[in-house]
């Protein structure tokens, strides 16, 4: 029972701080994929890849996010814009 508490309590923080406009899930885009090799962290315009102890990044420009997300994590993003859009171009 107290595992599933901790588990709605811990949703709900992540609710409320979505919610906030100054909450960085509202300014920024995050996606994570492991694998048995390798880690791959997209972080709103870099690409992190970690890789037998070390970690290169790539920057990813604006026009090729939705084609980066689609081919290194097989996500179809919606048209946007998106809330981190609207964040950051204020």
């Amino acid at each position: 029972m107290a595992f599933v508490v901790k588990l709605f309590s811990t949703e709900r923080r992540f609710t409320n701080a979505i919610r906030r406009p100054e909450s960085i899930f509202r300014k920024t885009l995050t996606i994570q994929r492991t694998a048995r090799d390798e880690r791959t962290i997209l972080r709103t315009h870099v690409m992190s890849r970690y890789r037998q102890g070390r970690m290169a990044d790539e920057p990813v420009a604006p026009g090729r996010l939705r084609d980066v997300v689609r081919d290194e994590f097989a996500i179809d993003l919606p048209s946007g814009p998106f809330v981190f859009e609207a964040q950051t171009s204020r």
